[in-house]
């Protein structure tokens, strides 16, 4: 049976400002890791691999403006991929959500959307294969399937939101940026989420009480034992948040370490 690959919900209305300078004058996922935006090389692995509808989750005029500029309707984005089964690109109205979770509520009722849906960041670089990720979903069959890291012991997991995981893969419990030695695991959020079609009920439900995804919806999801699993990636991931780590990517993408950049030039110094 053909895996059916959900549309794309891209949620980027942050202001970046650890970024600054770089996103004085443009949002965060259009800054660019040699010479393509962090969203564009996002939304690539994703289209390669069966995607063919993106909604972008901007905030505010300027951000939409932007992102509007860069993308357009898509059809330049295909193209250069050789897709041609492809839907226009959309946008967030000018909404003035609060939050990730706020922009996914707001976005599932405008369009009408019913079916599953990915949500992403608009600021990771990620290697994943979409089709084992859809089908964990549709076996396990959650409210919402959340791709999970390990990190190292010698990594600072303070920044992320940590899962309490059981033997099953079933999220148990949830911390955003625990403090240091009170994290449950050394598991990670990486932002990049599979719900089902009932995501539209309970956020209906927590109304303003849903503002960002790993704050607000996933802990109300496990509290309130709805199932959620992690799926465990092994391959490549980064968030793009500060200058170090824009510049630790650029250099992963430029020596071959990031998989499905392998499309690009890869560094050779000595030619």
């Amino acid at each position: 049976m053909m895996t059916m690959f959900p549309q794309v919900l891209a949620t980027v209305g942050g202001a970046g400002t650890r970024l600054y300078p770089l996103t004085l004058d443009q949002p965060k996922p259009l800054v660019e890791i040699c010479d393509t935006a962090i969203i564009a090389n996002l939304f690539r692995l994703l289209a390669i691999q069966g995607c063919r509808k993106f909604i972008l989750g901007s905030k505010g005029a300027n951000n939409t403006l932007n992102l509007s500029n860069y993308f357009k309707a898509g059809e330049g984005f295909f193209k250069r991929l050789g897709i041609t089964d492809h839907q226009d690109f959309s946008y967030q109205p000018l909404y003035e959500d609060n939050g990730s979770a706020d922009s996914l509520r707001f976005c599932i009722n405008y369009f009408d959307i019913n079916n599953d849906v990915l949500v992403v960041a608009g600021d990771n670089l990620i290697d994943l294969d979409l089709k084992s990720f859809v089908d964990f979903h549709h076996l396990h069959k959650p409210i919402l399937t959340v791709a999970v890291k390990e990190l190292d012991k010698n990594e600072n997991i303070s920044q992320y939101g940590v899962a309490k995981i059981d033997d099953n893969l079933r999220i148990r419990g949830f911390m955003e940026k625990p403090k240091r030695g009170m994290e449950p695991s050394r598991m990670i959020n990486t932002a990049f989420y599979l719900f089902s079609p009932k995501i539209r009920q309970v956020l209906q439900e927590m109304g303003n009480a849903a503002r960002d995804i790993g704050g607000d919806l996933i802990p109300y999801l496990t509290e309130n034992d709805y199932p959620v699993y992690g799926y465990p990636i092994k391959g490549y991931w980064i968030d793009i948040g500060t200058p170090e780590r824009l510049h630790q990517a650029t250099m992963d993408c430029l020596a071959g370490t990031v998989r499905h950049f392998d499309q690009k030039n890869e560094y050779r110094p000595n030619q």
